[in-house]
């Protein structure tokens, strides 16, 4: 456990932290898009609606950008 966390403070890309990264990104996309969708469209559609939708479509851009900026730091490396 030490060592994993050694390597996601020091910067060391293993597919423990590949995974750890695109994890915590993909958690906080959906929040994000979750409270945007409900601040956008929340009288429109419900807040409720505009939540789920949100959230669903928050990560779309989010994951995939962090996946290349991780493959082009391993890339740098």
């Amino acid at each position: 456990m030490t060592e994993l966390l050694q390597d996601l403070l020091s910067g060391h890309l293993t597919l423990a932290t590949v995974l750890i990264w695109t994890f915590c990104a993909l958690l906080i996309a959906m929040l994000g898009g979750a409270l945007m969708g409900i601040r956008i469209a929340g009288k429109d559609l419900g807040y409720e609606l505009a939540g789920l939708v949100g959230a669903f479509f928050g990560p779309v851009g989010t994951v995939p950008g962090v996946l290349v900026g991780l493959g082009v730091l391993a890339c740098l490396r």
